[in-house]
């Protein structure tokens, strides 16, 4: 039987706590993403938490070693597609702090190893349509981990802002949903650095305080499904 196994490991070195001999001086973390094929699609998702200097579409690509990389855009509701060795006219720019859709070819561990962003919030927005938007679990929401994350999540955002909020569920090659005010088995683990999905009700912006802000300790996370 195939084992599916996706992991997010995240540590930050601050004042000297800790050093990895291996890294650059100036890198404060690293977040290891266990990437997996399935017996349908292979798409996985990763997040750009950490500042690794990339700007573009096939940096990541490259990265990661996918055959693609997928951004999505909000304005369009629609997913936004580099495919590796594409046409320039496929590249979109890599924005901080965003959750991207990959797919590969075999299984894989990417690491986003780097430094801290400057300050990163998101602008959600609804349209016409759906009001689906993508963002990643800031780095000084670790008070928004762990079992019920997810409801945190929500709370956190406020129910004037938020309807729902997903993640990709690997295994299934699917969308897994937590409704606002739903019932606690639709809750779900979260996780600092992981990409998720939410339904905006209105237009807004999450986090209004610095990512980096609140980042004073060692903290490590992992996730197996």
């Amino acid at each position: 039987m195939k084992k599916f196994l996706v992991s997010i490991v995240l540590v930050l070195f601050l004042g000297g706590l800790f050093a990895l001999e291996s890294l650059p001086s100036d890198v404060v973390g690293f977040i290891k993403f266990g990437l997996v094929t399935t017996a349908s699609t292979n798409s996985n998702h990763v997040g750009y938490a950490l500042d690794m200097g990339f700007t573009t579409s096939s940096d990541l690509t490259t990265s990661i070693g996918a055959t693609s990389v997928s951004n999505w855009n909000a304005a369009n509701q629609a997913w936004q597609t580099y495919v590796a060795g594409g046409p320039p006219p496929t590249e979109f720019a890599v924005t901080d702090g965003m959750g991207y859709a990959c797919d590969i070819s075999a299984d894989t561990d990417w690491y986003c190893v780097g430094s801290l962003f400057s300050p990163v919030s998101f602008s959600f927005i609804t349209t016409a349509s759906t009001d689906a938007n993508m963002f990643t679990l800031p780095l000084n929401k670790t008070s928004l981990t762990g079992a019920s994350g997810s409801s945190l999540v929500l709370a956190d955002m406020g129910v004037a802002n938020a309807a729902s909020i997903s993640y990709w569920n690997v295994p299934a090659q699917a969308w897994a949903t937590q409704t606002a005010g739903g019932p606690p088995p639709t809750y779900f683990a979260t996780y600092i650095g992981y990409p998720y999905q939410i339904a905006a009700l209105q237009a807004f912006t999450w986090p209004t305080r610095a990512a980096a802000n609140n980042v004073t300790k060692v903290k490590k996370a992992t996730m197996l499904k």
